[in-house]
């Protein structure tokens, strides 16, 4: 089940913007929008207004996933649109007059419909016009390879010539009101038939698509990694306390996997955590939250791409992630795994790189081992909410695809579902061991810890979530008695120790 909310996977195509004020107007409007998980923007502006005035505003948008390109009025309006989507890179593709304002709930019930109906494609309409009129586009990107795109040859009634085509192909037409309503009658409204444009438009015999060589130049494209986005990182590494990039050549490369690590005194596991993570991932990027120890002197490994100390208020679970998930948006990775500097892999479940070559999954669970008293035995019996988890694993969500600019939404900075969208999910024979209260001392501190964090501490004890920290009495079991098969926890008869 794709999850809308948290990826809505969508291009918007913006069209009709005629000066750089008009740009500018529209991107403060909306910014938070196009910051949302998922979306890809689009532009198509008048070469008359590309400067290096509109560089540096793009440079104020380090986080969107934006690309701009330039036309020359001489082209056609189906020609500047078929440049636009040939740097479309989602599932499905809305092209918008950029008069209107914007609204995420109108894109979440749009991308709903889109994925219901597939044999579809979308009029978005405004209502509160008399007659009704029709102010966007949208479109599954199959479409693209069905169609060729735009007819080139057209500079008006474009829009009807590639629907004309799409009823041909067996597709039908649903207004959607810009409300977001399903409108059940279709929208042609105003238009004289007669016109011998728009009945070449309606009969469309030939479609030109792609006649033209070059339709236009790239001004931007967030999806391209190069000394440009490289800069945009240092610009956003100088807000931070300290920081030390390892690698200056990495925004030339691709990965599989980079873990992202946050640290607050860690100084006791941070060399072994690396160590440990280095042979199972291909790039790291560490978060400190201003350890009072050395742990951020101590972070060094092969593998660790850059790391960074912010200031410390307080510790907000939720930021420091969402920190960690900025600084992995300047690099070409095709997943992320979120994982504590006191955790590590168990040996004989560390394969990282076989789950990268499923594509069909984007979201993978690990389990997790509570150590308990020395290295070699776990607790087994320690409460948990989550209905994946078993024999004392705690079972999460920490492995997920890039797909462009994200952050996690969540209404609380503790305890909360750690990967920014949860669609297409499985089950991974990953095996992390936490150490992190391992022993009676840590496990005093943690209580402490999250009785200072957590708002909703005394709510939380009642209902059992910290209790376990002070227990006396505990089962425990040997870690070589656990094992996973196909993403399953099993463990094999043995006596436990108490």
């Amino acid at each position: 089940m794709h999850d809308v909310w948290n990826n809505i996977d969508l291009d918007i195509v913006v069209v009709g913007i005629e000066t750089l004020d008009e740009w500018k107007v529209y991107m403060v409007r909306n910014s938070l929008l196009f910051g949302r998980n998922g979306l890809r923007i689009v532009y198509a502006l008048p070469e008359e207004i590309v400067s290096s005035e509109l560089s540096k505003c793009v440079s104020q948008f380090p986080f969107l996933n934006l690309c701009i390109v330039s036309y020359s009025k001489s082209f056609s309006s189906g020609a500047i649109l078929n440049t636009c989507l040939d740097l479309c890179r989602k599932d499905h593709i809305c092209i918008l007059d950029q008069q209107f304002s914007l609204q995420f709930s109108f894109f979440v019930q749009l991308k709903g419909v889109m994925i219901e109906y597939t044999k579809y494609y979308f009029s978005i309409i405004n209502s509160s016009e008399e007659p009704s009129k029709a102010i966007g586009f949208a479109f599954p990107r199959e479409i693209i390879d069905l169609t060729g795109g735009f007819d080139e040859s057209l500079d008006q009634f474009y829009v009807e010539n590639i629907k004309a085509r799409l009823d041909i192909l067996g597709f039908k037409e649903i207004g959607i009101d810009f409300s977001g309503k399903p409108i059940p009658y279709l929208y042609r409204n105003g238009i004289n038939i007669k016109s011998s444009g728009y009945e070449r438009a309606l009969f469309p015999k030939n479609a030109k698509t792609h006649v033209t060589a070059t339709n236009g130049k790239v001004i931007y494209d967030w999806d391209v990694w190069d000394k440009g986005k490289f800069s945009l990182l240092v610009s956003y590494l100088d807000e931070f306390v300290e920081y030390k990039i390892f690698d200056t050549e990495f925004f030339a490369k691709e990965y599989k996997i980079i873990a992202l690590v946050q640290t607050y005194n860690e100084q006791k596991y941070i060399k072994d955590t690396l160590s440990n993570l280095s042979k199972s991932v291909d790039g790291i990027i560490c978060l400190d939250d201003s350890s009072e120890d050395s742990t951020y002197e101590l972070m060094n490994s092969e593998k660790l791409l850059f790391k960074v100390k912010k200031r410390r208020k307080g510790f907000d679970d939720l930021k420091n992630r969402n920190i960690l998930l900025r600084l992995g948006s300047f690099l070409k990775s095709t997943y992320f795994f979120f994982i504590d500097a006191d955790e590590m892999f168990e040996d004989r479940y560390n394969n990282v790189l076989e789950i990268t070559e499923r594509s069909e999954v984007d979201v993978w669970g690990i389990y997790l081992l509570n150590l308990w008293n020395n290295d070699y035995e776990y607790r087994a019996d320690i409460p948990d909410g989550n209905v994946n988890s078993a024999h004392g694993a705690i079972f999460r969500w920490r492995i997920f695809k890039n797909i462009g600019p994200m952050q996690i939404y969540a209404d609380k900075n503790l305890h909360f579902t750690a990967v920014p969208y949860l669609q297409r999910v499985s089950r991974s024979n990953l095996l992390l061991l936490h150490h992190g209260i391992k022993n009676l001392f840590d496990r005093k501190a943690k209580y402490d810890f999250y009785k200072e964090s957590d708002e909703n501490f005394e709510v939380h004890l009642k209902e059992g979530m910290y209790q376990y920290l002070l227990d006396d009495t505990v089962i425990r079991r040997s870690v070589k008695s656990f094992g996973l098969k196909h993403g399953f926890p099993y463990v094999l008869n043995q006596a436990d120790s108490i």
